[in-house]
């Protein structure tokens, strides 16, 4: 009995001496190869989670137990799990993580026959955004397309305006707002991002099938939803509510979105201070019906209101160098106020005459209604101010290099009707598949247009007359235009297969414009050819890869028979004799597919070249864009453009672009010539009565177009944070060289200088609180996903330049001040999907 109590007691004393030791593990974390993976997520006992470090290494310590439950994962690799009990003494334990296994990575897609990219609509909610229009997000990022007002809806492709490019949904053409001088007045954008469904996105080179700009095609499908869906977005500048459903058969279908923005806090940012008062809402319903197995009618109607107010009070702006700063300070009197309303409405009807043909027939009308009303009254003075680092007055005004006012005064208004009927027809016949189509269109616009402006410069009226008071500029019309076009077009796809897996499409057609306004007929041939040869190449004995190739040449001649805004001339009256612009366009372009860290991905890059004639010469504003009102110029386009896509992160879809680009415009006629008198004095003028003794002839030739960016970069990347659950980062970054831009007096030849580059960095952090799929006990069962993002917007407090205001000194000296736009903001978004 004494020895079994003694050998009792023996074993209780190792017990408590093994209670009184805690044990620790540590260990390697590293992939197949034996290299070490930092910030690997280690949990141990589903309570203690640890990151490795730079060197893969992780480190427990006083574990309380020698049973085990070790997991480990990383993005890329497979997830790892371990339970057992450890032996005595072991307390280390590395890990190895396995490649996620690929049996097969196929990147291909269908061979397309169009010069048209499908850019990705997933997600596109969580992209950062001023003002909230997250297709506008994505397509900043896109090679060949250039944004450089975070404000506006406005884009620029390939040296292109925003007047030259295509934007359709549903078929049906948007208009962009006639009236809109700056950004913060433009409100929301047509296209609401929660309804949509699918992108196609062309730089040029498109097919006959689209009308007639010179640059680009946006085009957007909206959704047909299968069940019941929803979408809610609060934050700090606005909200957005859609709705979607169908009926048990699927026969109806609808969407619905309503969308609000008052983003006073983003325009709080900027340098003039006032009382901003912008609001701007829409609504959008998509609904379709199925008649019978063959035919179905949708309907889609838009209708927006914007509002924008401000009573400007001040603004202070800093700029010069270190051999002068200035500082431009005005004191603000008045307000402005624009309105903004349209109706869109479409009726379409599409029906399935056999097997192989079908027809389209689509009944829209387009109704706008803007007015601009502002008297803003403004005092100003231009200092010189310290620029000694050391000094104690460091930013205090060293000098007055001038004082001065200036009214300005607008009452425009403008009423716009649109009324198309298109009609489409679609026959396969063997390898052929034909599209012909025509659209005829009613447009009417009525215009108000009065506005001037008096400037009172360092003590003396701009322009200078001491016997009368003069404005410094006047604009006086009234416009009433009526008119048709008719456009038509055919087309022909061909797609061949050979036996040897390689793949020949064409695309050929022709597309015809006829403007009633100008009597001016046009037309001209489309076609592009893409080559799909077969590749494919075995990676190991599990994995084999497909890589698609597609090299494409595509091209044409492009119309653009001018709308209204190309019409109206810099007095504000309509040109009855303008032509047609023209662009002959010349692609040659080649995707190929790559496989990185074993996820698949895309390689676009295009060589392309645009011949311009009949150019209307145009001065970009702001936003605002100020036609000349007659074919005055001849020019070129011509650059590069790279884009890689695919899933960097696991999952996560992201991309970056590069465009090189550089588009020039000659105006014709627009020599200059210096005369020299008796005296010796040079003396110009365009046309002179006088006998000189001798003249020179100064050609400007070639200059800048007003959207010449010569370099743009663009990335938008998404990852998770390591060890944070459900945390995700959207990191979106724009870059881009000077625009040119000149003093305002409408020589377009003077407009060689350049602005500063635009830069700007918006990243998100979302939280998600549910993922779809996940179930949960409480009221987040209801819910497919709900997620929280913070947004910083211009992360780096980018100054970016929008335009210039002119000033002149007592001297005569004239100095461009820079008005800038958004700095630096916090945004909250909440987003819940149902």
């Amino acid at each position: 009995m004494k020895k079994l109590i003694g050998l009792l007691a023996l074993i209780i004393c190792s017990l408590n001496l093994a209670a009184q030791n805690p044990i620790s593990l540590s260990g390697k974390v590293v992939d197949p190869e034996g290299n070490p993976i930092p910030n690997a997520v280690v949990q141990l006992n589903d309570s203690i989670r640890k990151l490795s470090d730079l060197n893969g290494i992780y480190l427990f310590e006083n574990i309380a137990t020698n049973r085990i439950n070790l997991k480990c994962s990383h993005t890329g690799f497979q997830f790892f799990q371990l339970s057992r009990s450890l032996k005595p003494g072991e307390n280390k334990l590395d890990i190895v993580l396995k490649y996620r296994e690929l049996n097969e990575v196929v990147i291909e897609e269908k061979a397309k026959t169009e010069n048209l990219q499908k850019l990705s609509s997933k997600d596109i909610s969580g992209i950062p955004s001023a003002t909230g229009d997250f297709v506008q997000a994505v397509l900043g990022a896109q090679a060949g397309v250039a944004i450089n007002n975070e404000l506006s809806a406005s884009y620029s492709v390939r040296g292109g305006s925003y007047d030259e490019n295509l934007v359709y949904v549903n078929g049906i053409q948007v208009y962009r707002p006639f009236l809109v001088r700056a950004g913060q007045q433009e409100g929301l954008s047509f296209v609401n991002s929660a309804l949509v469904e699918n992108i196609n996105f062309s730089a040029g080179g498109f097919s006959a099938k689209y009308g007639d700009k010179m640059s680009s095609v946006l085009d957007i499908t909206y959704k047909k939803p299968t069940e019941f869906e929803g979408e809610a977005v609060l934050g700090l500048m606005g909200g957005n509510l859609a709705l979607g459903n169908a009926s048990k058969d699927g026969r109806w279908t609808y969407i619905a979105g309503f969308r609000y923005r008052a983003n006073g806090l983003l325009l709080g940012s900027l340098e003039t201070k006032g009382e901003y008062q912008p609001r701007f809402w829409d609504g959008q319903v998509y609904i379709t019906r199925k008649l019978s197995d063959k035919s179905e009618i949708s309907l889609l109607n838009v209708y927006s209101s914007n509002r924008f107010t401000f009573v400007p009070q001040t603004r202070s702006t800093e700029f010069g160098g270190f051999t002068q700063s200035l500082r431009f300070t005005v004191f603000f009197d008045g307000q402005e106020e624009s309105k903004q309303s349209l109706n869109t409405t479409a009726l379409q009807f599409t029906h399935l005459i056999n097997e192989k043909s079908k027809i389209d027939l689509t009944l829209s009308h387009f109704y706008t209604y803007q007015q601009e009303n502002f008297d803003v009254v403004g005092q100003y003075r231009l200092d010189e101010t310290n620029r000694d680092f050391g000094s104690d007055d460091f930013g205090d005004v060293v000098r007055n290099l001038g004082v001065g006012g200036f009214l300005n005064h607008a009452r425009n208004n403008i009423e716009g009707n649109v009324t198309s009927f298109k009609a489409n027809y679609g026959l396969q016949a063997g390898v052929h598949y034909i599209r012909i189509g025509t659209e005829l269109s009613l447009e009417q616009f009525k215009e108000r247009w009065k506005e001037y402006e008096y400037i009172d410069s360092a003590d003396y009226a701009l322009p200078r007359n001491p016997d009368q008071l003069l404005v410094n500029s006047s604009i006086r019309a009234r416009n009433s235009l009526s008119t048709e076009r008719v456009q038509f077009y055919i087309e022909d796809e061909l797609k061949f297969k050979y036996p040897s897996g390689n793949e020949l499409s064409f695309n050929v057609g022709a597309r015809g414009h006829y403007y009633g306004y100008n009597q001016q007929l046009v037309g001209g041939p489309r076609a592009s050819i893409a080559f799909y040869p077969k590749v494919s190449r075995v990676i190991n004995d599990s994995t084999t890869v497909k890589r698609k190739v597609a090299i494409r040449a595509s091209g044409g001649v492009y119309y653009q028979p001018p709308f209204y805004r190309e019409l109206r001339g810099l007095d504000g009256n309509i040109s009855p004799n303008l032509d047609a612009q023209k662009a002959v366009h010349a692609v040659l372009g080649a995707e190929y597919g790559l496989l990185l860290w074993k996820r698949p991905f895309k390689l676009i890059s295009e060589f392309y070249y645009k011949w311009y004639s009949s150019l209307i010469p145009y001065e970009l504003e702001n936003v605002r864009i100020r036609y000349y009102g007659n074919n005055l110029a001849e020019g070129f386009a011509r650059g590069f453009d790279l884009k890689l896509h695919g899933e960097f992160i696991p999952g996560l879809e992201s991309w970056i672009s590069l465009g090189i680009l550089s588009t020039q415009e000659d105006i014709l006629n627009d020599r200059d010539v210096d005369y020299l008198n008796q005296s010796g004095d040079i003396i110009r003028s365009h046309s002179f009565d006088k006998v000189v003794t001798d003249s020179i002839v100064r050609i400007p030739g070639y200059i800048p177009r007003p959207s010449d960016q010569r370099l743009r970069f663009g990335m938008f990347f998404k990852d998770e944070m390591p060890g944070i659950e459900d945390l995700t980062v959207q990191l979106n970054f724009l870059f881009g060289t000077g625009l040119p831009y000149g003093p305002p007096d409408f020589n377009r030849y003077k407009d060689i200088l350049r602005t500063t580059s635009y830069k700007r960095v918006d990243v998100g952090f979302s939280k998600e609180f549910k993922k779809a799929g996940k179930k949960y006990d409480n009221f987040l069962q209801h819910l497919n996903s709900l997620s929280l993002t913070v947004e910083i917007l211009n992360l780096l407090d980018a100054q970016n330049i929008v335009n210039h205001t002119w000033i002149k000194d007592v001297n005569g000296n004239q100095f461009a001040i820079p008005n800038y736009l958004t700095r630096r903001l916090i945004n909250l978004r909440l987003n819940a999907r149902f």
